[in-house]
């Protein structure tokens, strides 16, 4: 018997069973941070009525038309926003395309769920695989992934129903890279663009980000090496970002022209932008925000983005701490800077203190006069980085804790320390997630057997359910009158007005 124990033991001890147990602990925690959606899998989505998961899960089943060759090509929607059809970048193409074979097997509904638990697992593993990179110790690593993939920065999108938001793990894997390759020779720079290229699809303000965080990387490290090695790091880095451009000049393309099409009418401008973020509070993390849990609750379909949990920052605070008296490397004094740095962009253009406006900050200067930097609309977004640098330097300080100590003393306080965080970090969006039924009636679907090719008209059309209209276009098929932004009150005005109804468009 004691044989088999102990065989059972060194096989548990494996790699691939390490490897299992890690992925399904990891699922465990996403189910539950996205509770209740578990319940209800396949028929509802996560976040509140009337906000943008509904765009998302729209386009999702767009894409995949389009691949499939029922409905053009994926940046052109001859059904939305009809007569002229919407020309639109899909919000997460890779994530779409991915989809495609899925929804094929288990449905739109379920495949969109999928994908988003897929997201949180992805961002936990990647952060472990750093972390595990920077600490050699696997307990510490596991409670980095849980401090970074159940951060309110990444489960405050669920709220909205946001699914680029969830392409957080990206980051992590592309920081482990850069990390692993030292000097930046012309194929490793390569590689290293390329990898941002893709994250700046997966999302683009996570490529933005990465290219900052790579900047401040290799900066430093350039201006203190020789004059050989200086010009090898800068030729490295310019290389990488050329090589990065290329590869989104597309993205680029495609999201201008969105921007000049109708549906994008609706959106404001750079001096809107600026007016939003410098009066309204909600638009940047606060001071009070980073260590307050009730300082937010839901607002607008937003949950609590800027927490950073005070787990996570005594346990940052020790690993510095040790790492100070043992001679911090320049690897760990990154993961400092990266975090202060996010930290300040996530206050926006402006301090807010008691709901008060009372400094200008570096990111109003950068909003102002840096082309399409407004367009990160949100700046408690930053918030992202900041809370992966913390995951990292929290792993540290538990490796730091956990050194010496027997292995079920080491197991008990990463089990504790993971629920305490987990713990503060649910607490602090308000959990659980709030979740939309996607049935879609029976009257949308009889539509499509109708004859002729008329759309579809909803009224009263209004903002909070415009999205919803628009998704439930999967099941008729026919053209609507709205795209992924309001419809305006000319726009109905024209739909409504005598003749509007002429052939093809029997509204």
């Amino acid at each position: 018997m004691r044989a088999l124990l102990s065989d059972a033991l060194r096989l548990l001890n494996t790699r691939y069973c390490r490897a299992a147990g890690v992925l399904l602990a990891y699922l465990l925690l996403a189910l539950l941070a996205t509770w209740p959606l578990a319940s209800h899998f396949g028929s509802h989505v996560i976040g509140g009525s009337g906000v943008d998961v509904w765009d998302h899960v729209w386009t999702m089943n767009g894409t995949k038309d389009a691949l499939l060759g029922q409905g053009g090509n994926p940046c052109m929607r001859p059904a939305a926003y009809a007569p002229e059809g919407l020309f639109l970048y899909p919000m997460n193409l890779v994530n779409e395309i991915i989809s495609t074979p899925l929804q094929l097997v288990f449905g739109l509904v379920r495949t969109f769920n999928l994908l988003l638990l897929a997201q949180l697992v992805f961002a936990a593993c990647a952060v472990y695989c750093l972390a595990l990179h920077v600490t050699g110790d696997r307990l510490s690593a596991f409670v980095g992934g849980v401090a970074f993939a159940f951060a309110p920065s990444v489960l405050s999108p669920l709220h909205n129903g946001t699914s680029a938001g969830g392409n957080v793990g990206w980051i992590a894997l592309y920081l482990l890279v850069l990390l692993r390759s030292g000097a930046l020779s012309t194929r490793r720079a390569a590689v290293v663009g390329g990898l941002l290229a893709l994250v700046t699809h997966m999302c683009w303000y996570y490529g933005a980000f990465c290219v900052l965080a790579t900047v401040l990387y290799l900066a430093p490290i350039a201006l203190r090496a020789g004059a050989g090695a200086r010009k090898r790091q800068w030729g490295g880095l310019a290389l990488l970002l050329i090589v990065a451009a290329l590869l989104v000049m597309p993205l680029g393309v495609l999201i201008k022209a969105t921007l000049v099409h109708p549906d994008a009418q609706n959106l404001g401008g750079k001096e809107t932008f600026i007016s939003q973020a410098l009066d309204h509070e909600f638009y940047a993390s606060t001071i009070r925000g980073f260590f307050d849990m009730s300082a937010r609750r839901p607002v607008d379909g937003y949950a609590h983005p800027c927490y950073l949990g005070l787990a996570v920052l005594l346990l940052a605070g020790f690993g510095l701490y040790r790492g100070r008296r043992g001679g911090a490397t320049w690897q760990q004094r990154y993961w400092v800077l990266l975090a202060v740095v996010f930290a300040l962009l996530s206050l926006g253009p402006v301090l807010w203190v008691e709901g008060r406006a009372v400094l200008l900050l570096p990111y109003y200067v950068a909003m102002k006069w840096v082309p399409f930097f407004h367009y990160f609309e949100f700046p408690f977004r930053f918030t992202v980085l900041t809370n992966l640098a913390l995951a990292v330097l929290a792993a540290s300080g538990l490796r730091a804790l956990l050194n010496g100590r027997p292995a079920w003393q080491r197991m008990l306080l990463a089990v504790l320390v993971s629920g305490v965080i987990i713990a503060e970090y649910l607490a602090a969006i308000a959990w659980p997630l709030p979740s939309s039924d996607a049935r879609v009636p029976h009257l949308y679907a009889e539509l499509a057997a109708l004859p002729g090719e008329g759309g579809v008209l909803d009224l009263p059309l209004d903002v909070g359910t415009t999205g919803r209209y628009l998704y439930y276009q999967v099941a008729h098929k026919r053209p609507v009158p709205v795209g992924i932004n309001r419809l305006g009150s000319k726009d109905l005005e024209s739909i409504l007005a005598p003749g509007a109804g002429s052939d093809p468009w029997h509204w």
